[in-house]
């Protein structure tokens, strides 16, 4: 079975949630998706990540302090999801340590594109998990 690069989705809204990770399916990642801090906090304890695309504007907390949380303890690309928009945001997402950032709303091409050229920070160290590790169980497809 091939390896697959694993993304670590996170976004409050299910149907987002679910169309982003049909989506980043299809082009090939295994997608562990999360509607909130406390799940991914759970995904991240078992899973090494090759990149997290995260909403900014979360119901349990802010998307920009995971992300400095996450940089504290792992080296992956993290890529932004926001409804926000301005310079004094660009400058936010970029101070906590994101490699890009996506404006809602947005075409798929939008979603899919910055990824393989956030590898090139990827961590020598990641895993690569097989298509059968299993997403947050608060989470449903």
């Amino acid at each position: 079975m091939p390896r697959r690069k694993a993304i670590l989705l996170i976004d409050d809204e299910l149907n987002m949630l679910r169309l982003n990770t049909r989506v980043l399916e299809r082009e090939g990642y295994h997608v562990l998706p999360a509607q909130n801090i406390r799940d991914a906090r759970a995904l991240i304890k078992g899973v090494v990540f090759h990149a997290a695309v995260v909403d900014i504007d979360l119901k349990d907390g802010s998307g920009l302090d995971f992300c400095r949380e996450l940089r504290e303890k792992e080296d992956i690309p993290i890529v932004f999801l926001t409804a926000l928009k301005g310079k004094e945001y660009e400058k936010a997402v970029y101070d906590a340590g994101a490699s890009g950032f996506i404006t809602k709303p947005y075409r798929i091409e939008d979603l899919t594109a910055p990824l393989p050229r956030c590898w090139r920070r990827q961590p020598k160290e990641a895993l690569w998990i097989q298509p059968n590790v299993k997403s947050c169980e608060n989470y449903e497809m």
